[in-house]
């Protein structure tokens, strides 16, 4: 059995070499953390952006992420 470690790194660097995260890591949770996380993701959407809350593969994910609309897979 693989450590975290080890498949974290792996995750990253293939980050670091594609510009995406693995789809198996890539799944936002669907709630705000916070009543302000939820307000600006509110104001990003109500201003046509697609944004995804909570975007990471470990316990240290990035609050709100925008989806590029030129490249689908990709913030």
């Amino acid at each position: 059995m693989q450590k975290e470690g080890p498949k974290a790194l792996k995750r990253y660097l293939r980050f670091a070499k594609e510009g995406r995260l693995p789809p198996e890591s890539a799944a936002p949770l669907e709630e705000s953390e916070s009543p302000f996380e939820a307000a600006v993701w509110e104001a990003l959407r109500s201003k046509g952006l697609e944004v995804d809350r909570q975007v990471g593969a470990s316990r240290y994910r990035i609050d709100l992420a925008i989806k590029d609309p030129e490249q689908p897979g990709r913030y």
